[in-house]
């Protein structure tokens, strides 16, 4: 699990302009709005993971 803060994960929602969404599968997605059929980063369990996912994808470059 990622060492993510809730205020890092709150910066990261807004600067990026992210949504999550419920997943049909029982997760989350996150995802930029301005790119819905674009880049999904992941489906998780919880939102945080998700979120956390999408981070870890950016840090990684």
């Amino acid at each position: 699990m990622s060492g993510w803060t809730d205020t890092e994960r709150l910066n990261f929602i807004e600067e990026h302009n992210l949504e999550l969404v419920p997943a049909y599968i029982g997760g989350y997605i996150c995802r930029p709005l301005d790119e819905i059929e674009g880049k999904i980063y992941a489906i998780e369990s919880t939102i945080r993971q998700a979120i956390d996912a999408a981070m870890d994808v950016e840090e990684r470059g």
